[in-house]
C-alpha cells in the first residue's frame, strides 16, 4: 500500500527513478524555502504536462511507398527467388486487397 501513498502525492509510479525525481523536486521546495522563494502553489515544482505542439506540413506517404522502402530495405538480406516470390506475392495481393493509393500523414509504430 506504501505505493499508492507514493502515487497519490506524485502521480507517477514508485520506481527507483521516479523516487529520484521526487528527491530532486523536494531538495528544490526546501532550498527555495531557505532562500524565501516557495511557491505555494507547487506550478513550479510541477513536471511539465504536454509538449509544445508543433505545426508542420504533413507529408502524405502511401501503402506503395512503405512496401518500396520496405523492399529496399531487405533486397540486400534475401535471395533473388524469395524476392520474386514471396515478395512479389504480397506485392500482388498488397494492390488488390488494400489502399495501395491511400495516403496517410503520420504511421505510428506498435509495441
Amino acid at each position: 500500500m506504501r505505493w499508492q501513498a507514493f502515487y497519490s502525492v506524485t502521480e507517477v509510479n514508485d520506481t527507483p527513478d521516479n523516487r529520484a525525481i521526487a528527491t530532486r523536486r523536494l531538495n528544490a521546495m526546501l532550498a527555495d524555502i531557505e532562500l524565501g522563494q516557495f511557491d505555494p502553489t507547487l506550478e513550479r515544482y510541477k513536471p511539465a504536462r504536454h509538449l509544445a505542439v508543433v505545426n508542420t506540413p504533413a507529408s502524405v506517404i502511401t501503402l506503395a511507398d512503405v512496401w518500396s522502402q520496405y523492399l529496399a530495405f531487405k533486397t540486400p538480406t534475401v535471395s533473388p527467388s524469395t524476392l520474386a516470390s514471396t515478395f512479389g506475392n504480397v506485392t500482388r495481393k498488397l494492390k488488390t486487397r488494400f489502399f495501395w493509393d491511400f495516403g496517410v500523414s503520420s504511421i505510428s509504430s506498435y509495441k
